[in-house]
């Protein structure tokens, strides 16, 4: 996690995925009454070169994956 913010009942959670060779930062909002999420962006070069503007579909995420992990973190 880079970095975390609320607005109301939603979390922007800034996270940096390290991969076996490549560093991905991504951006998320999560809305933790209805448990969530969607991706506002992604970038491999860094948090501040993320494009918000075209955010994915909310989604229900699969128990086990790094989203859920993202949302039991976050609205625990």
């Amino acid at each position: 996690m880079v970095e975390e913010s609320k607005k109301n009942t939603n979390f922007v959670l800034s996270y940096k995925r390290l991969g076996y060779d490549t560093i991905l930062f991504g951006k998320v909002e999560v809305n933790c009454p209805s448990k969530v999420i969607r991706s506002l962006g992604t970038s491999i070069k860094s948090v501040k070169d993320i494009n918000t503007e075209n955010p994915t579909q909310w989604v229900k995420p699969t128990i086990g994956t790094i989203e859920s992990d993202m949302i039991s973190y976050l609205c625990r």
